[in-house]
């Protein structure tokens, strides 16, 4: 009778922390997804200012180049890998696998470059807003994107939400910072900006990387789980993020093909305005 007493007390106790924890890691990702959007506003203010709006336009159009053709890259592995680290309890097993999500965000990373980099050359003759130049020197960089897609999923099947928040809002944080003092000494320009950013994302992916200690051991029978996994799961979850990238992105690329990137940059100095209104 007093063991089981025990037990139900144990029982009690480790659900009431539980759902401590929850109620923390909910907090935290609400409240560094409310101060992204604060962030996000005061980033916008300060490179519309900066940059003026031709370069703004241009800036926001690669921005939305980039985010559009990423996502068609990942195939769903970084959602099955996520799927599949949520099911495992062995924290070396977990580590295998984050390895292994690793080396796909580095195939990834090198096929995006690559083509990215050939679509360089004919990006001028489609959208006529001579960048090809500006994506042929920044796409050595590129790789941030893809890494930031598969530590997103990484955190979020983990359980790493404290990272998560931090991960989400750091980059801006640096961003921010680092463009107002560059500025104060050489006047921020487009290639400025893109530097900046690529920068403060490549520090927050690294850290994060380094504290997730991955392990590449078995790296080709974990490939081949996700893999698998990606089969029956991930590939009916790709469809639906194509979807709401699609209608997400199109709307910047469109303005540039039809109008300008001028009016690009006019397009999300707007939502940044709603977004302001309806801010929690």
């Amino acid at each position: 009778m007093k063991l089981n007493i025990k037990i139900s007390i144990k029982n009690a106790n480790i659900k009431n922390l539980l759902g401590k924890k929850k109620v923390k890691q909910v907090s935290a990702l609400y409240s560094s997804m409310v101060f992204g959007i604060l962030l996000g506003i005061g980033i916008s203010v300060i490179n519309t200012r900066l940059l003026g709006p031709k370069q703004y336009g241009d800036l926001k159009f690669l921005q939305n180049l980039f985010g559009f053709i990423v996502p068609f890259l990942t195939l769903g592995v970084f959602v099955s890998g996520s799927r599949i680290l949520a099911k495992r309890k062995n924290k070396k097993i977990k580590h295998q696998l984050i390895g292994s999500l690793l080396i796909f965000a580095t195939i990834i990373s090198m096929v995006f470059i690559i083509g990215l980099f050939i679509f360089s050359f004919f990006e001028e003759q489609v959208f006529h807003n001579e960048l090809g130049r500006i994506i042929r020197i920044f796409s050595p960089l590129l790789y941030v994107f893809p890494f930031q897609l598969c530590l997103e999923n990484i955190m979020q099947g983990d359980n790493k939400i404290y990272e998560l928040s931090i991960f989400r809002i750091g980059p801006r944080v640096l961003y921010l910072l680092a463009a107002i003092l560059f500025n104060y000494f050489v006047p921020l320009s487009l290639t400025s900006a893109l530097a900046i950013q690529f920068i403060a994302f490549t520090i927050i992916i690294l850290i994060m990387i380094i504290s997730f200690k991955p392990k590449f051991f078995n790296s080709k029978k974990n490939i081949s789980i996700i893999w698998q996994e990606n089969k029956t799961y991930g590939l009916q979850v790709y469809f639906g993020i194509l979807a709401g990238v699609a209608s997400a992105k199109l709307a910047g690329l469109s303005i540039g093909y039809f109008i300008d990137n001028t009016n690009v940059g006019f397009f999300f100095s707007i939502n940044n305005y709603n977004a302001i209104n309806n801010a929690p």
